[in-house]
C-alpha cells in the first residue's frame, strides 16, 4: 500500500510593519504586555527566536556597560566616547538602567546565555525561552523592588 503524505502549502509571510528596536524599547520602559506583541509582530516578520535572543543579549549587555561605566563615575558624554554610543543613546539607556541594579542586570544576561544554550542544544523550545526571558527581563525590576519594600 502507498504512503500518503499531506502537507500543508502557507502564503507568504504579510508585510509587515513591525519596528526593529519595538521589543528593545518595550524591555527599557519595563512594558510586559509591550514587549510579548513586539515579539509576535517581529515573529510574524520573520524573524528567528534565537535572532531575538540575541538582540535581547545585545540589549543587555549594553545596559551592564552603561551601568557599569555610571556607577564607576562616568559621565555620559565620556560613556559615549568609550562605547561609540551618540549621547542621545546614552541618556536613554541610563534612564532604562537607573532602576535595575548591576547584579540584577547581569543576573538577566547569564539568563539571556543559558536560555541560548538551552535552545540550540534542544533543552528547551526556542520560542519558549524567548518568551520566557522576555517575561523575566520586562518583570525584574518590578521583583527587585518588592525584594527591597
Amino acid at each position: 500500500q502507498a504512503e500518503v503524505f499531506v502537507t500543508e502549502r502557507f502564503s507568504e509571510r504579510p508585510p509587515s510593519d513591525a519596528k526593529p528596536f519595538a521589543l528593545t524599547d518595550a524591555l527599557g520602559r519595563g512594558d510586559l504586555a509591550g514587549s510579548l506583541a513586539a515579539v509576535r509582530q517581529q515573529r510574524l516578520a520573520g524573524k528567528e527566536p534565537l535572532e531575538l535572543l540575541g538582540l535581547i543579549a545585545w540589549q543587555l549587555q549594553r545596559w551592564v556597560t552603561v551601568r557599569r561605566m555610571g556607577d564607576a563615575g562616568y559621565a555620559a558624554e565620556r560613556m559615549s566616547e568609550a562605547i561609540g554610543l551618540r549621547p542621545w543613546q546614552v541618556q536613554r539607556l541610563q534612564s532604562e538602567v537607573a532602576r535595575r541594579p548591576l547584579g540584577t542586570l547581569q543576573r538577566m544576561l547569564e539568563r539571556c546565555w543559558q536560555f541560548d544554550v538551552d535552545a540550540k542544544s534542544g533543552r528547551a523550545l526556542p520560542d519558549l525561552a524567548l518568551e520566557q526571558l522576555v517575561v523575566e527581563v520586562a518583570t525584574a525590576d518590578i521583583r527587585y523592588r518588592r525584594l527591597c519594600a
